[in-house]
């Protein structure tokens, strides 16, 4: 190899580094979307490049289902009811658990602060705390609803092995213009609109579309985030 060779390598390399980067950093939780239509085509190129990341002992425990129109819509109805009801949730894990350490806590009342706060909306009236919480049941009118699945038999490796797979969905939906957002779930609600495999449990939902960027930008704060020194540990030289 020449050196001009490793030139352009490098050049070459770099630029996808700052694409990349610039991928991760710039994402953010969009709960605002344009009523445009996302092509089937995009979606398959999306799982696609996901269903390439790495998964112990190449198991590759996922799946997922992506709603679309009617089948979506039908599913929103049936959770918003489940929600003004005040039916409790039948996620098959608890990501709001009350004895959370105070390190972790902290942090969710501060986004909690910072999303109620940026929407003009005070920390007391809870109907309009309430009335925002339900888009979370409408895929927050996104026009594409993805839910993952797992094998409930599966232990913690596997919910790892999603992770990456459903990071590698918000990377590649991002490199086509698209956001992504994770949702609440019922299971139960879900399993009677999909067919999957009763051995199967639903892990998590997730809005995807085309971001409304001026909405985001009149709503929306950016989290703060822990610093590189706070969460880097470099051990040895």
């Amino acid at each position: 190899m020449t050196s001009d060779t490793v030139d352009e390598q490098f050049e070459a390399d770099n630029l996808t580094v700052q694409i990349v980067d610039r991928i991760l950093k710039e994402r953010f939780s969009a709960r605002f979307y344009l009523p445009i239509p996302v092509p089937r085509s995009a979606i398959e190129d999306i799982v696609d490049a996901a269903n390439a990341g790495p998964s112990g002992f190449n198991m590759q425990p996922w799946n997922v289902y992506a709603l679309f129109g009617s089948v979506k819509d039908a599913l929103v109805k049936d959770m918003l009811a489940a929600f003004h009801a005040d039916e409790p949730s039948t996620a098959k894990f608890d990501n709001m658990a009350v004895n959370v350490p105070e390190e972790f806590a902290a942090r969710r009342r501060e986004l909690g602060a910072r999303l109620y706060g940026a929407l003009g909306v005070s920390q007391d009236d809870l109907a309009k705390k309430r009335e925002i919480q339900a888009r979370n049941f409408r895929f927050f009118d996104a026009p594409v609803a993805l839910i993952f699945t797992l094998n409930s038999q599966l232990k913690e490796g596997a919910w790892l092995d999603l992770g990456i797979f459903i990071q590698g969905a918000i990377i590649a939906a991002r490199a086509r213009g698209l956001e992504a957002l994770s949702t609440p779930r019922y299971n139960d609600i879900i399993r009677t609109h999909l067919n999957f495999s009763p051995k199967d449990i639903v892990a998590c939902g997730m809005a995807m579309g085309y971001a409304d960027h001026e909405q985001v930008r009149q709503n929306y704060v950016r989290p703060a985030k822990r610093s590189l020194e706070e969460v880097l540990h470099i051990v040895g030289a």
